[in-house]
């Protein structure tokens, strides 16, 4: 998966360095270099995380996190500044911070704290999806279930046999994820890491449909899949995403070892 880092920073130089570096290293990047023209990054461009300059024009990095705070949005945020007291910080972290790195700062650090942050990130939302799929698949269950209960003695054969056909269901396929999702993570003391590898995500596509087609059937819903044209799809994503990432039309070039970014 292709991550993207939004890069708010109103020193072009450092700019420069940050991007350079973060695209080498595999991300997807866009910047901004005051604080009204992040937000208006924030909602187009929807960054997996920000790199946040804390002295901006317009709005300064505490403000920025604040809004977003008020939003509810919680992409993760790594605050870079020049200002080291301690009050500094606590207000940062305040104001809805995630990191925070004092100038100067050596480039690989950065990029060390912007892997973390972005793994958090995906546990949470692996852990968030787990839970909700378990939850449906509960919940329909219990839906069954209560609907048994509410009915005892007036059902016939078949609607009883029906109910209890919908609870099989949704039990085997609660089971079936459960399998299938286990090998994909490991459970450790701070949360979910996902082990990521490669695969055919027309297979993929094409599996869940078939495991939704008969449910869908007994809705009345046609479902379809068109492989020529999710092929196309997914060969014009790919080719977008490789001609960003292999954009170097950069005037200038910036080196990696014992960068100290000020």
């Amino acid at each position: 998966m292709i991550e993207k880092v939004l890069i708010v920073e109103d020193e072009m130089d450092l700019l420069g360095l940050v991007d350079y570096n973060l695209t080498r290293r595999g991300f997807v990047t866009a910047s901004a270099l005051d604080g009204l023209t992040a937000m208006e990054k924030i909602e187009s461009f929807n960054p997996d995380i920000l790199v946040l300059d804390l002295m901006l024009p317009g709005l300064d990095g505490w403000e920025i996190c604040r809004r977003l705070r008020q939003r509810k949005n919680h992409v993760p945020a790594l605050m870079l500044t020049a200002k080291c007291m301690p009050e500094d910080k606590v207000k940062g972290f305040e104001s809805g911070a995630d990191e925070y790195m004092t100038k100067p700062f050596n480039i690989k650090e950065l990029i060390i704290r912007v892997d973390n942050l972005l793994e958090k990130r995906r546990s949470e939302e692996l852990k968030t999806m787990l839970l909700h799929e378990m939850k449906s698949r509960i919940s329909a269950i219990g839906g069954y279930s209560a609907f048994m209960s509410k009915k005892a003695g007036q059902l016939d054969d078949g609607k009883a046999s029906a109910c209890l056909g919908h609870i099989n269901r949704q039990v085997g396929c609660a089971e079936e994820f459960l399998s299938e999702i286990g090998p994909m993570i490991d459970i450790e003391s701070e949360g979910f890491r996902i082990r990521t590898e490669e695969c055919d995500v027309l297979e993929i596509v094409s599996h869940t449909v078939q495991a939704v087609r008969k449910e869908a059937a007994l809705k009345r819903v046609r479902i379809t899949l068109e492989p020529d044209g999710a092929a196309s799809s997914r060969q014009r994503y790919e080719d977008k995403a490789s001609g960003r990432l292999t954009n170097d039309n950069r005037k200038n070039v910036y080196q990696l070892q014992g960068q100290m970014c000020f």
